[in-house]
């Protein structure tokens, strides 16, 4: 079975394959049964559907070259809603969204931050049917199999709003308050107010060294030798964010997880636990170093709030996953 993720932010495609790893795990299924494929926009995503078999597409929507809608047509126009699954992984949690994604040929949608029972449940539901007739099992006789039977169908997009009221009122609240803020504006076009761009950035100016050697260094068994270089890269971030105010939900996301872990013992869980969260982290530091460099440094980004918009889902998703495993 071949899975295809696809997004253009690391944190965002690091998680899913991490849940995605964790259901195969949870449910003993080799290693060689299945395959995770990934990809970093819509085109490279037509490309890889033309060339391989997908059983299931996470297809995040707000991406360059290519977005996910655009991607999502072509990729209909080649392949049926029983060829290839196609979740959609959004942060835009309109209905005119879900209905558009829904009429372009989307089997589902999940809205970000990524919900890990929502995750399970497509798993549960696209991908289980083929592992059992690859085992020449029937559904009855794999253990959990009916969690999710009270759906009468998953293409129904209304039977998702249960797992939305799942999640933490307070990263909804967020999201939504940055969703109806959001406006496309470029980065030579921001930062035409921001005349001090040379002084503002001095903050960030050390940063670069320690952030390249806890991506290539950092290893589950060093993550608490470590918080402190951590927590001092997410402080400098957060009061760096915290400069513009069409920042302040990252920057205070940040901060948020800067606490986390300052107060978290991570001895105390377990080792899967362990190396999700230090690949997460890995994952958000590349985004926010990346992120820097598209807006402030080659000024390239084409819609500065988008860039922002997928930071802060990622770290709304770390932060919820560390206070579940250590403040339980």
């Amino acid at each position: 079975m071949k899975i295809l993720v696809v997004d253009d932010m690391d944190s965002n495609i690091g998680v899913l394959s991490l849940l995605i790893e964790e259901w195969f795990d949870d449910h003993e299924i080799d290693e060689d049964k299945y395959e995770i494929d990934v990809a970093s926009n819509g085109q490279i995503a037509l490309d890889k559907v033309k060339q391989n078999d997908y059983t299931i597409m996470f297809l995040d929507i707000m991406m360059p070259i290519m977005d996910g809608f655009e991607a999502l047509e072509k990729i209909r126009e080649i392949k049926s809603k029983e060829e290839i699954k196609v979740v959609m992984v959004t942060a835009l949690a309109d209905r005119d969204t879900k209905i558009r994604t829904k009429k372009l040929g989307a089997n589902a949608y999940v809205t970000k931050p990524v919900d890990f029972d929502m995750v399970n449940a497509m798993l549960d539901r696209y991908a289980m049917p083929e592992m059992l007739i690859e085992k020449e099992e029937s559904p009855d006789e794999f253990e959990d199999f009916d969690e999710f039977e009270d759906f009468d169908d998953f293409d129904d997009f209304d039977d998702f709003d249960e797992f939305e009221d799942m999640k933490s009122v307070e990263q909804k609240n967020m999201m939504d308050k940055f969703n109806e803020s959001h406006k496309k504006l470029s980065a030579e076009d921001f930062l035409v107010d921001y005349p001090d761009l040379e002084y503002i950035l001095e903050d960030l100016s050390d940063l670069g060294d320690d952030i390249n050697y806890i991506i290539e260094y950092l290893e589950p068994e060093t993550l608490q030798d470590s918080i402190e270089n951590i927590s001092n890269i997410l402080g400098q971030y957060s009061r760096f964010l915290n400069t513009f105010i069409d920042f302040y939900e990252l920057s205070s996301s940040l901060m948020m997880i800067d606490e986390l872990i300052l107060k978290s013992d991570f001895s105390s869980i377990d080792e899967k636990d362990i190396n999700f969260i230090t690949k997460f982290i890995k994952a958000i530091l590349e985004d926010l170093e990346n992120w820097k460099n598209h807006v402030f440094i080659d000024k390239d980004a084409v819609d500065v709030f988008y860039i922002n918009a997928s930071s802060l889902n990622s770290c709304l998703q770390l932060e919820a996953f560390i206070k579940e495993r250590t403040l339980e």
